[in-house]
């Protein structure tokens, strides 16, 4: 650091240190930790989202109820009473020419009409967002299963490998992927636009790939040696000789 006197020219210093401290003071800069309690959909555990869509459904039920009680409302006030529309109607030469209330009517029409439309537009919000929930929920129990799943394809898999069939193997892998990959995410689409339901959604690709799986395994089953009833019969008779027991006779032999 350099220090130069203005008054005296000749005061110069130069001053040498190997580390110097800055105490810079800087109000309400001091990092807090926040809690939020907020939450994405991923985030919540399957219980929250039950919960969600519990309390989803309530709400869906009042604006139900409230939306059918405005319209009742609503013909209640403008429309005569049955019985006098009846009487009326048997002393008119045009019973659909009797007379209505319809000054009003125009306007409260509109309004009740606009309070529908938001009812039904909040209602229809909530229905999505129950689904979107519930393939929240299908999908933390449909991934987990799917590794299950995906055993039963490797296993046999790996057999048809061993036995030369590389190329087919991974190419059998890669199909399946590619197919639960598909599934997975175009179930998810489709349940979002609530075009098929939540579980079909989230489960249908396990349910295909299971199902092949399955296949897979009955077909190395079949194919391989180790599965063998000769194979079996004489590892069997092998146990029996190390440890001293005759074999049985087979039938038809002396």
């Amino acid at each position: 650091m350099y220090e130069l006197n203005l008054e005296e020219m000749e005061a110069y210093r130069q001053l040498r240190f190997p580390k110097q401290v800055l105490s810079i003071s800087v109000p309400d800069m001091v990092m807090e930790r926040s809690e939020s309690e907020y939450r994405g959909d991923r985030e919540k555990s399957s219980a929250m989202m039950r919960d969600e869509v519990t309390v989803n459904n309530r709400e869906i039920a009042t604006a139900s109820a409230r939306m059918a009680k405005k319209m009742h409302a609503h013909f209640a006030r403008y429309l005569p009473p049955p019985d006098s529309l009846l009487a009326a109607g048997a002393h008119a030469e045009n019973p659909l020419a009797l007379p209505l209330q319809a000054s009003p009517l125009l306007a409260e029409n509109q309004r009740l009409r606009q309070e529908i439309t938001a009812d039904l537009s909040f209602v229809r919000g909530l229905d999505r967002k129950n689904y979107q929930l519930l393939v929240e929920i299908h999908k933390k129990y449909s991934i987990p299963v799917a590794c299950l799943i995906f055993v039963l394809v490797g296993a046999p898999l790996g057999m048809m490998a061993r036995r030369g069939s590389m190329a087919m193997a991974a190419g059998i892998s890669f199909s399946f992927f590619l197919l639960y990959w598909a599934s997975l995410i175009g179930g998810e689409e489709l349940a979002d636009e609530q075009l098929i339901s939540p579980f079909m959604a989230m489960w249908l690709a396990n349910i295909i790939v299971g199902i092949a799986g399955i296949y897979l395994v009955l077909y190395a089953v079949r194919e391989s040696t180790l599965f063998n009833p000769e194979t079996i019969r004489n590892f069997f008779n092998r146990i029996r000789s190390l440890a001293g027991v005759a074999a049985p006779e087979e039938n038809g032999k002396t």
